[in-house]
């Protein structure tokens, strides 16, 4: 929602404030009490404690460690958890919206997309949640931190291992739909490196609205995922709830996507965002996957490509018929396959 990586830096302050406020004046008390299990991290070396009862996703084993200064880093095993859980949301999230947006016929609609992801996050915490405890988002990890007792060095360490599955994800779906990239771009006359090219950039959202706009409803969104987390994974839940955390997360992250995604992308994690925007920049999109205001009239464009792939081809201007083979510009821009474009002038 900013010019500059400084501004994208804002906006994760902004988000992780309205995490603090909101859980602060709406959380239940028990919800915001350090319960033993997620106050403290997954000890460094050994075999962790196992539980008398069941383990849950979104849960951390500890296996005797304290939530103090001397805690140990993550081990390896766990980091490595975060990192596969993380690429697979990544992958099967943006993977989605990249078949939407270069193969004609895929995903006609945003609840389709929305629902791949809410799948996607589903799976990524059950696959994980036993090892790591599943946060796969370092805008989770930080509300563990503030209202948890999560170690802020294994907080740290949580961020980075997300943000290297979320750049192992998008690499993912860039190689997979390498192909079909060079002919949407093709189509489409984009050159890599520009402003317009941004709308095959796969993985990077572009919000439709203004920037202070976009900031806090973004903040919004993912205090809302932050409150969820913390009271369906709360001690005093009876066993069914928590057996269920993986589900009622990806149903919240399909409900978000389909209220918010035509106004601000819903980004809400952090890592998914940024990681496939350092993807595109390393394979030729450049600086415009960062600067979004650049691109408001490349996307602009493409939503005007979009009205006119809906006229009949001998109507449609010359320059156009091309361009508008594939009706699914304003789509990628915008994550709406239908219904009319939203985008600030």
């Amino acid at each position: 929602c900013a010019n500059t990586a400084a501004d994208d830096i804002k906006l994760t302050m902004l988000r992780a404030a309205l995490v603090l406020g909101l859980l602060a004046l709406g959380a239940p008390a028990s919800a915001l009490k350090l319960p033993g299990s997620l106050a403290r991290p997954p000890a460094g070396r050994g075999r962790a404690t196992r539980p008398h009862r069941a383990s849950t996703v979104l849960e951390v084993k500890h296996g005797g460690a304290t939530a103090s200064s001397a805690t140990p880093l993550p081990s390896k095993k766990v980091l490595a958890a975060e990192v596969v859980g993380t690429a697979m949301l990544t992958l099967i999230g943006t993977g989605s919206v990249a078949a939407a947006t270069f193969v004609t016929g895929t995903h006609q609609g945003l609840f389709q997309i929305a629902a791949t992801w809410g799948c996607g996050v589903a799976v990524a915490i059950a696959a994980t949640g036993a090892l790591s405890g599943a946060h796969l988002n370092p805008a989770i990890s930080l509300a563990m931190w503030l209202c948890r007792g999560f170690p802020a060095k294994s907080a740290l360490a949580y961020a980075a291992a997300q943000l290297v599955g979320a750049v192992a994800g998008a690499g993912l779906v860039l190689a997979s739909y390498s192909a079909k990239i060079v002919e949407f771009e093709a189509l489409s006359n984009l050159a890599r490196g520009t402003a317009a090219a941004v709308t095959s950039a796969p993985g990077c959202m572009f919000p439709a609205v203004g920037g202070l706009t976009c900031a806090w409803l973004e903040a919004l969104q993912t205090a809302f995922l932050a409150f969820t987390v913390l009271s369906v994974t709360d001690e005093s839940q009876p066993e069914g709830v928590k057996n269920a955390v993986p589900i009622i997360v990806g149903l919240t992250i399909t409900a978000l996507i389909g209220v918010f995604a035509p106004l601000t992308s819903a980004g809400i994690n952090p890592a998914r965002d940024l990681g496939p925007r350092l993807v595109a920049y390393a394979a030729g999109w450049g600086a415009p996957v960062f600067q979004v205001n650049e691109t408001n009239a490349a996307l602009s464009r493409c939503c005007r490509l979009r009205e006119t792939a809906r006229m009949p081809a001998r109507h449609r201007p010359p320059i156009d018929r091309a361009l508008t083979a594939q009706p699914v510009l304003a789509a990628r821009a915008l994550r709406r396959p239908h219904g009319p474009a939203i985008l600030n002038p």
